[in-house]
């Protein structure tokens, strides 16, 4: 393979981008045609009908980029059969749920024989690596904890994207800073696959950026909260790049999405079911467009989680510091908005 540098890295981000675009408004093209919309709904943070399933061009292009990277030996055999086949599996249960419903139930069922078989080729994680920092845990719970946290990952990654932008920003910002550190450790093969997702989500958010034009749709969710799940197991596994790398890099979904968790568990809701309490949620019904959302988004991105992450990973020894740090970060700013939309609920109850 021609060695990854400036002059092959960026026309492999300008033809995945346009190949994504194009793929993109296809795909709308299909949706409108044959009404896969999103109806606005009490759940919605949109007012609008939207058609849905544009990760399509997503999950093509990622997969297929697993698929080049075996072919031409980038890839070992192990982890192309984890990722292809689960990616693929998780992805085609959520096209099917963008036609048409598919109970929870059955999407369930799917997401956890996608990671089981990941699991059989690549292994589970036998430690929790922050930094210099190693705890050993158990093989009957490791199995446990990997599974759930490839599924966790794969629903949470969905229940993150419902506002404009949102999700394929994610995307972009969390392969990029993967690409360049997998980069610096010269595993280009690696590095490629992130590089062709972050170029894929940016060419998709040309679509997607607000007001959207097209949304994600279970497909490209769920197929993103999956390859990142997988993916990081694989580079922990091969002392690459631990999970906890990638848990920072994923931190302002995990964070949401973890810390609402346990909030609905603790006041007793029904926690399994659908909602729009997330505090990205509450920005919006608290007047935040989703355009400022996502600039602020990508600025604590920038600003906070970048430096974390890039200085965890090359001074291991403040890893454990850092990742402290990042939490109460993200949990003073979660709290802030629950206080926040509280007090606005309050005052419009009140007028």
């Amino acid at each position: 393979m021609t060695k990854l540098n400036i002059f092959t890295i960026v026309p492999i981000v300008i033809v995945v981008a346009l190949l994504s675009a194009v793929f993109t408004g296809i795909a709308r093209r299909y949706s409108l045609k044959n009404k896969i919309i999103d109806i606005p709904n009490e759940r919605s943070s949109h007012e609008i009908a939207t058609p849905r399933g544009g990760g399509v061009s997503l999950a093509c292009i990622t997969i297929c980029s697993i698929l080049l990277g075996y072919i031409f030996d980038l890839l070992a055999q192990d982890d192309f059969l984890a990722l292809f086949f689960s990616l693929t599996a998780v992805a085609s249960i959520g096209w099917l749920d963008d036609k048409g419903d598919i109970s929870s139930y059955w999407r369930f069922i799917i997401y956890s024989i996608a990671a089981l078989w990941s699991l059989c080729w690549v292994g589970v994680l036998e430690n929790i690596r922050l930094g210099d920092l190693i705890i050993d845990i158990s093989f009957s719970f490791s199995i446990i904890i990997t599974w759930l946290g490839i599924v966790w990952l794969t629903n949470l990654y969905n229940f993150m994207d419902g506002t404009d932008g949102l999700a394929a920003m994610q995307a972009i910002l969390a392969s990029s800073l993967g690409f360049i550190l997998l980069l610096l450790q010269k595993e280009q093969g690696y590095a490629l696959i992130c590089l062709c997702l972050a170029s894929a989500s940016a060419g998709f958010i040309y679509w997607n950026w607000p007001t959207a034009k097209i949304f994600m749709g279970d497909i490209g969710s769920c197929m993103i909260g999956a390859f990142f799940a997988i993916f990081s197991i694989i580079t922990d596994k091969s002392d690459i790049m631990p999970v906890s790398l990638w848990c920072m890099l994923l931190s302002l979904f995990i964070c949401d999405a973890t810390f609402t968790l346990i909030k609905r568990i603790i006041f007793g809701e029904k926690w399994y079911q659908a909602h729009k309490i997330h505090a990205y949620q509450l920005l919006v019904q608290m007047g935040m467009s989703h355009k400022t959302l996502l600039l602020n988004f990508i600025l604590i991105n920038l600003v906070i989680i970048w430096p974390a992450t890039f200085f965890a990973w090359l001074y291991p020894h403040l890893a454990v510091y850092l990742v402290f740090t990042l939490v109460c970060i993200l949990f003073f700013l979660w709290l802030l908005i629950q206080l926040k939309y509280r007090a606005f609920m309050g005052k419009h109850i009140g007028n």
